[in-house]
């Protein structure tokens, strides 16, 4: 079987992130964003690669553990800050977690096996994608976080403008067999998603509801 590149990631998944975060963004508290990320994770069907871009403290590493959690990965997540690279066990696929702040070049990515990575069965999560220029596949799930300069203890999560949104049919090549081939995979896949997006709406209310009662 041939591995897959960076120009020909292809990935049998529907859009992750909810419609809502393509249009704006949502302040979120750390337990909303650990409650979000786990979710992501429960849903979540290799092979995916999702991106987590936001300054320093922003709660990148915060969101890739929560999302690991919720993919069934038991070891203890941390920053591969230095070494780049952090691979977990869990039941459905490895997980592939990877630091790109310390890279001054998208060229560097060949030493850290991006491709080889990228090539395997495997969920996929990248903090400072930025770094990796137009390597990274069009075909992803880019995910924003950015702090409330008046609220320390939220952040604004979101869709990276921008960015493309996945489309599945589009990945699958635009013929009808390769639809097909989606099948009742790609139907249930979307049914979590659907559920994903149920936890984002939950959310919103729940902040909605605050500020109400604020202003009450």
């Amino acid at each position: 079987m041939r591995a897959r590149g960076a120009a020909d990631y292809k990935v049998s998944h529907p859009p992750i992130v909810p419609p809502l975060a393509s249009h704006g963004r949502l302040a979120v508290s750390e337990s909303d964003l650990v409650e979000w990320g786990r979710r992501l994770g429960h849903v979540a069907s290799a092979p995916l690669l999702v991106t987590i871009s936001g300054e320093l403290g922003a709660g990148k590493t915060t969101l890739v553990r929560a999302i690991c959690q919720g993919y069934g990965v038991t070891e203890d997540v941390t920053s591969p800050t230095f070494a780049l690279v952090h691979r977990y066990a869990a039941p459905r696929s490895p997980v592939f977690h990877l630091d790109l702040y310390r890279l001054s070049d998208p060229v560097e990515l060949t030493n850290i096996g991006w491709d080889d990575i990228l090539g395997e069965d495997a969920l996929v999560l990248v903090e400072w994608p930025e770094r990796a220029g137009d390597r990274v596949p069009r075909n992803h799930v880019p995910v924003s976080l950015q702090h409330l300069p008046d609220d320390p203890t939220r952040r604004w999560l979101g869709q990276e403008r921008g960015q493309h949104r996945f489309d599945p049919e589009q990945a699958a090549g635009g013929d009808g067999g390769a639809r097909d081939r989606l099948g009742k995979d790609a139907q249930r896949q979307r049914r979590k998603s659907r559920r994903l997006e149920g936890s984002w709406l939950r959310i919103c209310n729940r902040e909605r509801t605050g500020r109400l009662q604020a202003r009450a």
